[in-house]
């Protein structure tokens, strides 16, 4: 691998190591982190749609539908981000798993809703 990546690929790699071997993370945390990590994507991209939206039709009026989706969004966004630093940290107690997992499940039905 680090072949194909030319001489980028080394120093690639060994950023990745010195990281990995730095910073230990639980396997469920890793796991968290890993089903959280494409949801921020996908809100963006959303985002970004109704951004065309508005620059296409204008600013939409005050507790219009798009104004509340735009407002929804940039929390769900923000919540996301939050939780990811959170798990960064690595700090997971007792049945924190449990809920993280109801709260990725509630954030995808809220994207799919939008």
């Amino acid at each position: 691998m680090i072949q194909r990546l030319d001489a980028d690929g080394e120093e690639l790699f060994l950023q990745a190591y010195t990281f990995c071997k730095q910073n230990t993370f639980d396997t469920t945390i890793v796991k968290l982190i890993q089903l959280y990590s494409g949801l921020p994507g996908q809100t963006r991209l959303l985002l970004q749609h109704l951004k065309s939206w508005t620059d296409e039709y204008g600013e939409p009026p005050v507790n219009s539908q798009p104004q509340t989706t735009i407002v929804e969004l940039k929390k769900l966004f923000g919540s996301i981000e939050e939780r990811c630093q959170e798990l960064a940290a690595g700090t997971l107690q007792g049945k924190q798993e449990v809920e993280l997992l109801i709260e990725i499940e509630e954030f995808r039905e809220g994207l799919a809703f939008f």
